[in-house]
Formats: structure tokens, C-alpha cells, sequence
């Protein structure tokens, strides 16, 4: 478990898989809380993110979104 930055929100995160140090690797995180989020492409400032670890509080990672894992349903009026 980690904290997720994501901006100005924080939330509690999984990653699905380990890293080691300096690897660069693709993966799932779950987070506990909706984000909004865009792909990395299209917009950085909400297509990124850091994870801190909650023991320590230094950042174990930094990543960039690609897609959602599943569609957001979005409400038509």
C-alpha cells in the first residue's frame, strides 16, 4: 500500500506488481477513492502521479496514465 499524489488529491493506492530500483515497468494501481484523472498525452498535470511510501514518506515511485482500466459512465442531462 501506498499514498497517491495525484495533484492536490491524496488517496490510498495499490500497485500490482513489485519494481526495483530505477525499473521502468507497466502496471495496475487501484486506488481507493475515483480520480480524475486524463491520459498522460493528453493533458500531464492530471496524467501523472507520485506514490509515497507511508512508513518513510519518500516517493517509492512516479508514473503517468495511460488509460482507465474500466470506463468511467459518464451522466448526459
Amino acid at each position: 500500500r501506498y499514498r497517491l499524489k495525484h495533484g492536490t488529491r491524496n488517496t490510498t493506492a495499490v500497485f500490482d506488481r513489485a519494481l526495483q530500483l530505477n525499473e521502468v515497468g507497466r502496471g495496475q494501481l487501484s486506488v481507493a477513492e475515483p480520480l480524475v484523472a486524463d491520459p498522460y498525452e493528453h493533458l500531464r498535470a492530471t496524467g501523472s502521479f507520485i506514490l509515497i511510501d507511508p512508513d518513510t514518506h519518500f516517493t517509492a515511485a512516479a508514473g503517468m496514465l495511460h488509460a482507465p482500466a474500466r470506463p468511467v459512465p459518464t451522466e448526459h442531462p
